[in-house]
Formats: C-alpha cells, sequence, structure tokens
C-alpha cells in the first residue's frame, strides 16, 4: 500500500508505447494497426468488418468460449505483432516527471505578497519565473525533458514541470494559474491571473522552435490581446549551441522594443544546455 492506494508490480518488459496520433501524417498508421486486429477478429469469427458493431459484447464473449481455436487463433496473430518495450531511461513520453515532481517540496511561505495590482502579479510570476530558470540551470532539471540518448527536448515535458513547480506558489497566494486557455488565437502556455484587473501571460519555445522569431512579435502580442493580459513573457528553453544566434536575435528584438516604450512584453532565456558533471570540469 502507498498513501492508502495498492501498488500492482508489472515487469517493465510487458509494456509498451501504445499507437497514438499525434498529428494528420500519424492517423493512417494507427487506423492501419487497429484495423488489421479488428479484420484479424472478423475474419475468424467469420463476418464483415463493416458488421462488427453490430456485434454484443456478451454475444462474442460466449461465441469466443466456445470457440477455442479461434482464440488462440487470434492471439497467435496478437504474439506474432511487434511488441517494442517502453524504454523508460529515455522516458520520451515523461511518464516519470509527473511522479517525480509531484514528490518534489516546495515551501509555501517562500513568497507572501499583498496581492493589489498587477504589479502584484507581475512580481511573482517573475520570481516564479527565476525559480524554474535556477532549477534548470544549477540543478540540472532538464533532465527531465531532454532524451539524453537522442538530445532531443520535449516542450510539452518542459511545461508541465514549470506547472507543477508553479503551481504550489500560485496556489500560496491566491493567484489563479491556467494552462492552454485559448481566447481566440490558439493555447497560450500559462495565464497567471487574479481577476480580470492582472494578467501575466508566459508563452514557452524551445529555442530549436521553428516560430521562436515570432513568438515575441505576432504571436505574444496575438495572445495578449485576446486575452486582455497587462504583461507577457516570452521564455525560451535554450537548447543547444547552434540556436544560440536566433535566442540573442530575439533578446535584441526585445531590446530594440523596450527602447520604443514596450513595457509589457520580456525575453527570459534558460539555459537547458546538457553540461558535464563537475568532476569533469577543467
Amino acid at each position: 500500500m502507498y498513501k492508502k492506494s495498492s501498488i500492482k508490480f508489472v515487469p517493465q518488459s510487458f509494456l509498451c508505447e501504445l499507437p497514438e496520433a499525434h498529428s494528420w501524417d500519424d492517423i493512417d498508421r494507427v487506423d492501419n494497426y487497429n484495423r488489421r486486429i479488428r479484420e484479424k477478429v472478423c475474419a475468424e469469427i467469420g463476418i464483415a468488418l463493416k458488421d462488427a458493431h453490430k456485434i454484443k459484447k456478451n454475444d462474442l464473449k460466449d461465441y469466443l468460449l466456445s470457440h477455442p481455436k479461434v482464440v488462440d487463433d487470434v492471439l497467435a496473430y496478437y504474439k506474432s505483432l511487434s511488441g517494442i518495450p517502453y524504454d523508460f531511461s529515455r522516458d520520451k513520453l515523461g511518464e516519470y516527471i509527473r511522479a517525480i515532481v509531484g514528490e518534489m517540496s516546495f515551501p509555501k511561505d517562500l513568497m507572501s505578497f499583498h496581492i493589489a495590482n498587477v504589479e502584484d502579479v507581475k512580481c511573482i510570476t517573475l520570481a516564479i519565473c527565476q525559480h524554474y530558470k535556477s532549477l534548470i540551470e544549477n540543478n540540472r532539471m532538464y533532465a527531465l525533458f531532454r532524451d539524453s540518448k537522442t538530445d532531443k527536448y520535449s516542450e510539452t515535458n518542459a511545461q508541465l514541470l514549470f506547472f507543477c513547480m508553479a503551481e504550489a506558489y500560485c496556489n500560496a497566494n491566491n493567484i489563479d494559474l491556467t494552462r492552454e486557455s485559448d481566447a481566440g488565437w490558439g493555447e497560450l502556455d500559462f495565464k497567471l491571473s487574479q481577476g480580470a484587473s492582472a494578467k501575466v501571460l508566459i508563452e514557452m519555445k524551445l529555442s530549436s522552435n521553428s516560430q521562436l522569431e515570432k513568438g515575441l512579435s505576432c504571436q505574444l502580442p496575438a495572445y495578449m490581446q485576446a486575452e486582455k493580459g497587462h504583461f507577457g513573457i516570452l521564455m525560451i528553453i535554450l537548447t543547444h549551441d547552434r540556436d544560440i544566434s536566433r535566442v540573442r536575435q530575439v533578446v535584441n528584438q526585445s531590446s530594440v522594443a523596450k527602447a520604443n516604450g514596450d513595457a509589457v512584453k520580456d525575453v527570459m532565456v534558460i539555459d537547458a544546455r546538457c553540461r558535464l558533471s563537475a568532476s569533469k570540469l577543467k
């Protein structure tokens, strides 16, 4: 038992990644996988695939129990399918990150502001972002969203880590934290607010994102207009040396905008590049 729930142990080799469609290109692959199995079952039973939905589950169960040869053939077909065990060491789907972050303890009394206006919400948001930056740059938390074998980063897992950390502080300071809200221009990554009079928006992007340059000039302003935001932050996760020039371009773009009187948007760069351990430093 753990936290009043029973734990059932299953060998990791039994667990494989189910086929999921993450884009239009994936739909045919997933559909074909499921169709092959359905066609095999229908062929063994002796019905057309288009009529499969007419069979009740109890009738199908009774048929299979009374025809063991059919069950054996279906099981043999399942065994012929290639099942690749999920690689928990790489954890590309972030299955462990929820458990790891969920066990983290954040001091609830770290911040206890008196929230009076948008500047207070902005102050809390910047403090949260700075703490997130410190965790990644100084405590190697980038390992939670970086695949050590392929050196690829998951933007979704980086967002999940931020959400899990920020939620504790927002709850402690009576700040509403919203993830992936959509007011008309697509899904905004994060919104921290208190009522309608204080809204701070955060858009997070990996430095490799093809829309990085448009994040500050187009995407964030559109979100702020739709959400009626008062301050916006473009958070850039620097992942590789090759992206440094692109990141600098966005930072310079922000500096020019500030010089021209735009004080409602800012850029924060977080260095998530893989670092050598202290023992290997020269």
